[in-house]
């Protein structure tokens, strides 16, 4: 048996074996063998006798707390759905499956701007003066992403139980290494069509600095000396461009515009799209 086969059995077939247990009586590593045997799986069994290291690795398992040892198990198998969910040929079996395994797009947002940010840590906040508004905030810096207030919390949760963030303190989340790597890979990652144009419109025109301005019923974008005007959310996709790292906003915002600021990142991810 191939090891990628075993260690996906015994991940398997441990949590299944402590499930049909009663969790006051403690596992043992002849019970789970009985087991195994009972259930027609005698070559996991050999494979698991025949190598001293890994049957006293087993034996420390099954003496672990029941419940802190499912836990653990269910954290796993959570990893692993997240893994698959980022694989479009294993996407949609996952979503079959588990659909709760599958990160909304504001969770993913949520997780891309704390990767992005650098920061240490993350903290969910009451701002009372946008009345009673759920903000995140990113080394006590005030996030300028706006997100739908109804899931702000149930994102963080599913963040958390998937292991991406860890709940330091209330409120308070740093970043789990694996989330690195999962924006790394996120379908996602690219820009919006109309968030790609607006960023080429500021690259080509070679200036580093640009104003968002609001009138009556539009906003407008400032370039230079060119304005274009958008009916649509043009927030949105400034936000956008913020959370991927191409742009920031100016420490010192006008009264009547906000000024924001291309950086190198930016102009380098439109000069590699034009090679």
């Amino acid at each position: 048996m191939d090891y990628w086969t075993l260690i996906g059995l015994i991940i398997g077939l441990i949590p299944l074996y402590q499930r049909g247990k009663d969790k006051r009586n403690a596992a043992d590593k002849e019970d789970f063998y009985a087991w195994l045997i009972r259930h027609q799986f005698d070559d996991v069994k050999n494979c698991i006798t025949n190598n001293f290291a890994l049957e006293v690795e087993i034996e420390k398992l099954l003496k672990q707390n029941h419940a802190e040892l499912l836990n653990r198990f269910d954290y796993i198998d959570n990893k692993i759905l997240q893994v698959l969910s980022n694989v479009e040929e294993f996407k949609s079996i996952v979503t079959a499956i588990a659909p709760s395994a599958i990160l909304s797009e504001q969770a993913e947002k949520i997780l891309q701007t704390f990767v992005k940010s650098q920061a240490d840590v993350m903290q969910l906040r009451t701002l009372y003066e946008t009345g009673s508004q759920l903000h995140l905030s990113f080394d006590s810096k005030p996030c300028n992403l706006n997100f739908d207030q109804r899931f702000i919390e149930r994102n963080l949760q599913t963040l958390t139980n998937a292991g991406y963030i860890i709940k330091i303190a209330e409120s308070s989340y740093q970043l789990d290494e694996s989330a690195i790597e999962y924006v790394n890979h996120m379908k996602d990652n690219q820009l919006s069509e109309e968030g790609l144009k607006i960023l080429k419109l500021i690259v080509e025109s070679d200036k580093h600095a640009f104003w968002i301005m609001p009138t009556m019923n539009s906003l407008k974008l400032l370039i230079g000396n060119l304005m274009y005007s958008y009916e649509s959310d043009l927030r949105m996709y400034i936000e956008e461009l913020i959370s991927h790292g191409f742009i920031k906003q100016s420490v010192n915002p006008d009264k009547f515009k906000t000024q924001y600021i291309l950086k190198i990142e930016g102009e380098n991810y439109i000069k590699n799209m034009n090679k």
